[in-house]
């Protein structure tokens, strides 16, 4: 038996849970393995200090409580997760709209350093709003508070 299953066993071997032919080989292993012996001798020191202590029982309600406390933890962690994902989904489309931007700017204007682009984009290149619209009718307002 190697030592990774005889440490894995010797806490069902103190407790009295293994079956006879696990039982026997772990205590041959046991033997013949002082690393493992060691373990065995605290874990077994530590059942026979256990064993010999007075029970005290729960209160009334003791494991609902606890239940319930783990499982809001559980579920305040699956909401920090759910947030840190949308806030990551959200970067990520960002970054997605910015790198295709750059991409299109690319095709659209080919050896454009940036200035085409942006004199093109600029306000003063678009045809003032008609008077009767909307936007005819804020701009008439606001020039209208400036002249004062």
């Amino acid at each position: 038996m190697r030592c990774s299953k005889a440490k894995k066993l010797i806490s069902p071997y103190v407790d009295g849970e293994l079956e006879p032919m696990d039982k026997e080989c772990l205590e041959s292993h046991i033997r013949q393995c002082s690393e493992c012996g060691k373990l065995f001798e605290g874990l077994s020191e530590m059942h026979k200090a256990f064993a010999g202590t007075v029970r005290f029982k729960a209160p009334y309600g003791f494991a609902d409580r606890v239940m319930a406390r783990v499982t809001a933890l559980e579920t305040r962690k699956i909401f920090q997760i759910a947030g840190f994902a949308r806030i990551a989904a959200f970067c990520l489309v960002v970054a997605v709209g910015i790198t295709s931007g750059k991409m299109m700017m690319k095709k659209l204007v080919p050896g454009n350093k940036g200035g085409i682009m942006v004199s093109s984009l600029s306000l003063s290149s678009f045809d003032p709003a008609p008077p009767d619209s909307v936007g005819g009718a804020y701009l008439a307002m606001t020039e209208e508070d400036h002249e004062d």
